[in-house]
């Protein structure tokens, strides 16, 4: 559904992304699929702590056309390329979510 996203792909890390973040979080309007975050928080009683994740990768060709559907299985993986054993659903040193679609 989706590419592979290699962790050295991202270019915004650290304090480059933590700015960045602050800043979505304080100008970002709605518009098209992004949400104005700050009328979020504002709603929420600006939170202490909030929990940031990324979204989902681009995605592969089939993904451009299909769409999941109940009773589709899904897997995000998480794994060090440097050893690859080529079977990503299984071995040491990754971390697999699998779900299936409700």
């Amino acid at each position: 559904y989706g590419v592979d996203a290699p962790l050295r792909g991202y270019s915004y890390f650290y304090g480059k992304l933590k700015n960045w973040l602050i800043e979505k979080m304080n100008t970002q309007e709605d518009f098209g699929p992004l949400e104005n975050i700050a009328e979020h928080l504002k709603t929420c009683g600006y939170p202490k702590q909030a929990l940031i994740t990324i979204g989902a990768t681009a995605y592969a060709e089939f993904g451009e056309k299909n769409y999941l559907k109940r009773g589709d299985e899904i897997y995000v993986i998480a794994y060090d390329a440097a050893n690859d054993t080529g079977d990503l659903t299984t071995g040491e040193n990754k971390v697999v979510l699998h779900q299936k679609v409700q």
